[in-house]
């Protein structure tokens, strides 16, 4: 009964329970270290880039690309924005505040907000000394 305890309390079920590297699901629910570039892959969260895609070999960890370059997601990028750009996905810079965004991670301030009657991105809110006293 104490080996099952012990077993239990080392599995993870998230990538967050994990201090380095990632849960692996196929490793009995372990943390395991990020793989390399060009290691296969099957997900982002695997590669020490933070950027699992296709190639001609299959799914591998890849550098993110830097701005200008096509993509498909927000982890395909250095600045972390994919984002419409004509009729093409590209790398974007992150915006500043008062330019208009569609999402936090479009952001540097990592927030995106009503203002003057369209999303812009703003500074965050500082902590509220009412909230902070009450909890």
């Amino acid at each position: 009964r104490l080996r099952f305890e012990l077993s239990y309390r080392a599995r993870c079920v998230g990538h967050n329970d994990c201090a380095e590297g990632y849960c692996s699901y196929t490793s009995l629910l372990s943390c395991v270290a990020h793989k390399p570039l060009r290691h296969y892959c099957t997900e982002n969260s695997q590669c020490e880039s933070g950027r699992c895609a296709w190639s001609r070999y299959g799914l591998i960890c890849q550098p993110p690309l830097p701005s200008g370059n096509r993509c498909e997601e927000d982890s395909d990028c250095e600045s972390g924005r994919c984002a419409w750009e004509g009729r093409q996905l590209l790398c974007l810079p992150l915006l500043e505040n008062e330019q208009s965004c569609e999402a936090n991670s479009d952001c540097m301030s990592q927030r995106c907000a009503w203002k003057d009657f369209r999303l812009k991105c703003l500074k965050r809110l500082p902590v509220s000394l009412d909230a902070a006293l009450s909890a």
